[in-house]
């Protein structure tokens, strides 16, 4: 009886409707506060792309003092 509760107090069957069944209607799922630093949903070699963009950006930066 009480872990019975105790599964539905802690979310777990909602949890695993999402997680596992991708049904977000009908569970429990969660996002934080980083959710509104989402602006986009890029492909993962979109994504891939722009963070080797970036680095090679801050790299090339931060070498210039190195060179002068």
């Amino acid at each position: 009886m009480i872990f019975s509760l105790w599964l539905l107090v802690a979310g777990c069957r909602g949890r695993q409707k999402v997680l596992e069944g991708g049904d977000i209607d009908d569970g429990i799922w969660t996002a934080g506060m980083v959710i509104g630093l989402i602006n986009d949903i890029p492909s993962c070699q979109a994504l891939l792309d722009r963070m080797m963009s970036e680095a090679q950006a801050i790299i090339q930066r931060r070498l210039t003092g190195f060179y002068r």
